[in-house]
């Protein structure tokens, strides 16, 4: 039974962690965004850009929350 809770705890932990750096990690990439749009470069790079890696953001979001509930449900 402690092992059960053990494993239980550390996968929790692994989705709070994964939560947190892909929070940091939207963040940074919005400063990015920024930065670029003051130097300058040409307004199109810059949106597909974001596209592409807010779309990798969010699936991968959406995966760790998932995981998350699965944890919880259990």
């Amino acid at each position: 039974m402690k092992n059960k809770q053990t494993v239980q705890r550390r996968k929790t932990l692994v989705c709070v962690i994964s939560l947190f750096v892909l929070a940091l990690a939207i963040v940074v990439y919005e400063f990015r965004f920024f930065i670029a749009w003051l130097d300058g470069r040409h307004i199109h790079h810059i949106i597909l850009e974001a596209l592409v890696l807010k779309l990798a953001f969010i699936s991968a979001l959406v995966i760790t929350l998932l995981q998350f509930f699965e944890l919880t449900k259990n």
